[in-house]
């Protein structure tokens, strides 16, 4: 009963292919989309540093992502933001 109402701070667990090395990295946050940009960045430089493709996936799942090419789930306030930006040219 407890552990739905308690959010988690998502953990990533992130494995080298080749060697087989893990890696992992606290996003210190519960939300889903803010964890998910930060273990993004984090796959995508440890990728640059290695010079190598990793699986990942946050503490708790069943599912692994394949290196840094993943979707970045994209929130309303990204949406309007670009809306607004296209729609004034603000962004030029």
């Amino acid at each position: 009963m407890f552990k739905k109402m308690i959010n988690r701070r998502k953990f990533v667990d992130a494995r080298d292919i080749k060697t087989g090395k893990v890696y992992q990295f606290d996003c210190r946050t519960s939300d889903y989309v803010r964890a998910f940009r930060e273990a993004y960045t984090f796959v995508k430089s440890l990728e640059k540093e290695l010079d190598t493709t990793l699986v990942w996936r946050f503490k708790g799942e069943e599912l692994y992502r394949f290196g840094a090419d993943a979707y970045i789930p994209v929130t309303l306030t990204m949406k309007l933001r670009s809306f607004f930006n296209d729609l004034f040219e603000l962004g030029a």
